[in-house]
C-alpha cells in the first residue's frame, strides 16, 4: 500500500509541485537507509532483513512524501487519508457512468 501511494505522490511532487530535486534526495536517502539497515541486520536475520528494511523504508518515504504533499498543497492530512462523503458521491457517479456504458454496449 505504501509503495502504491509513493508512486502517485512522487509523480505529483515532480510534475505539479515542480520539485524533482526533492524526490532525488528523498530516493537517494531511502536507498542509503535501506542498504545500511539491510547490512546491519542481514547477519542476524538473513533475507528477512532485506524484506523488513525495504518495507520500513517504503513506509518512511511515503510519510516524507505525504508531508511534502500536505505542505505543498495545503490539503490537511486528515482530508487526504479519510474518505469523505463527496469522495463517495464522486465514485457513485463513476460507477453509474460505467453501468450506463455497459448497458449501451450490450444492447
Amino acid at each position: 500500500v505504501a509503495y502504491a501511494a509513493e508512486v502517485s505522490l512522487t509523480k505529483f511532487i515532480i510534475l505539479q509541485l515542480a520539485r524533482p530535486v526533492t524526490i532525488i534526495c528523498v530516493q537517494l536517502s531511502s536507498a542509503l537507509i535501506c542498504a545500511l539497515a539491510t547490512l546491519a541486520l542481514a547477519s542476524r536475520f538473513g533475507i528477512n532483513a532485506a524484506a523488513g528494511s525495504t518495507s520500513v523504508t517504503f513506509l518512511l518515504v511515503t510519510i516524507v512524501l505525504l508531508s511534502i504533499f500536505v505542505r505543498g498543497t495545503g490539503i490537511p492530512l486528515g482530508r487526504l487519508l479519510v474518505i469523505q462523503r463527496e469522495d463517495l458521491q464522486h465514485y457513485v457517479g463513476i460507477v453509474a457512468t460505467m453501468l450506463r456504458t455497459l448497458r449501451l454496449r450490450s444492447a
